[in-house]
């Protein structure tokens, strides 16, 4: 009987460290699905197609996720796209200089 209740005490331990240290929460409209690895949430988020949140342990991200493509400078909502990573890198010390 003792060897049951370890193995129940283990299995309990366990399912709590998953569960607070390894699950991700795909957060929508007060709405949440749980997943076990973080590229299932990512994937679950893109079919949404909306803002959401994903938490872990210690972690978070926010965002529409599947927004990737810039075409013609344009992003897939209509923005225009006119960062520019060139003119950012050592600005401070041009502006110094």
């Amino acid at each position: 009987m003792k060897n049951i209740q370890s193995q129940k005490k283990s299995i309990d331990k366990l399912i709590f460290w998953l569960y607070n240290y390894c699950m991700f929460k795909v957060i929508y409209n007060e709405e949440y699905k749980e997943f076990a690895d973080l590229n299932s949430a990512m994937d679950h988020a893109k079919t949404i197609n909306e803002f959401v949140t994903i938490q872990g342990n210690n972690f978070e991200v926010v965002g529409r996720f599947g927004v990737d493509s810039v075409c013609d400078g344009v992003c897939p909502d209509g923005i225009a796209y006119d960062w520019n990573k060139s003119s950012r890198i050592g600005r401070v010390k041009k502006e110094r200089g």
